[in-house]
């Protein structure tokens, strides 16, 4: 379960033609809350600091994987992508911004698509990574096909395609090191008793 709340921080007003900001405006609003269902996937901190080396931006990153994971969502459970949401980078903003890709259900009580997609993190992941390297788009802002997505609340800024992609090749790495690992605590010899060694 998740709270999801909506902040009205201002708006801007944008030419036209060129796409530039030429006035932006306050808003000092109430916050809007619904309680919904959430799934979620812990980025470890070893990828962020990986992608610093490589000189890419983490936070963008996470916005075009958390974009990318909502691309692929509609083949594996029935839905649409514009059913979910995602936490969305605002450029104004400068508070901390968890490190994880979390999917929501964008409807008060949760329609069990963000509790469907849980198990099949995993799968979700790869498929993902894959969509990306598959797209014949060269920018780093990617494009609808990838990691731009049509219902984003921040019109797809601060998003980065290469660091999206490291990032979800570093999570999928984390994750089949975690299950080796645990697959070789379970084959590991145990003591009986009798104090002979038994394989299990």
């Amino acid at each position: 379960m998740c709270k999801v709340t909506t902040r009205w921080i201002g708006f801007r007003r944008i030419w036209q033609g060129s796409n530039e900001t030429f006035d932006s405006v306050d808003l000092f609003l109430p916050p809007a809350s619904y309680e919904s269902q959430a799934a979620w996937i812990r980025v470890p901190h070893e990828i962020r600091q990986n992608l610093q080396n490589q000189g890419l931006p983490f936070r963008a990153g996470l916005h075009a994987a958390s974009h990318a994971l909502l691309n692929v969502m509609p083949l594996y459970i029935m839905c649409t992508s514009s059913d979910l949401g995602t936490e969305c980078a605002n450029p104004q903003d400068t508070r901390y911004y968890p490190e994880r890709l979390l999917v929501f259900d964008r409807h008060a009580g949760g329609f069990g698509i963000a509790a469907q997609a849980r198990p099949l993190f995993a799968e979700l992941l790869q498929a993902a990574v894959e969509l990306l390297i598959a797209c014949d788009c060269a920018s780093s802002t990617g494009c609808p096909d990838c990691v731009q997505h049509l219902s984003c609340g921040e019109y797809n800024e601060v998003i980065d395609k290469h660091a999206a992609i490291e990032i979800l090749k570093g999570i999928i790495h984390t994750e089949d090191m975690h299950r080796a690992q645990d697959h070789s605590i379970t084959k590991a010899p145990s003591v009986n008793l009798d104090g002979c060694i038994q394989n299990e």
